[in-house]
């Protein structure tokens, strides 16, 4: 999926960086360039969610995309209280993330 999805965000003109977890990405050096951060809501060690209150307070000007199969009310209710974008269900449909995305990079949230 990491890999559709760098695929994807290059395919509209945007540059990806992927990574295996969220200690990867944390320990990544231009974290704070970032304009979008998109993550599963499952992953080993640092949950999505756990990532979300992570970036909140070391990066709030980051906006975070969470995405999983397993989506219900509390999850989306959890995502946005953590602060959150949105919590999009799998399998994505690539319209969504582009708009998601563009939405993003043109007004910043």
């Amino acid at each position: 999926m990491r890999l559709s999805l760098e695929a994807l965000v290059h395919s509209i003109g945007f540059d990806a960086a992927i990574f295996e977890n969220a200690a990867a990405l944390l320990a990544f050096a231009r974290l704070h360039e970032a304009r979008c951060i998109i993550s599963d809501l499952r992953m080993p060690g640092m949950s999505g969610l756990e990532l979300v209150r992570h970036l909140a307070q070391a990066a709030p000007h980051i906006p975070v995309i969470l995405v999983s199969a397993y989506v219900t009310e509390t999850l989306v209710e959890q995502a946005a209280t953590a602060g959150a974008l949105c919590l999009l269900k799998k399998p994505i449909t690539p319209s969504i993330i582009i708009a998601k995305l563009r939405n993003v990079m043109a007004h910043g949230d």
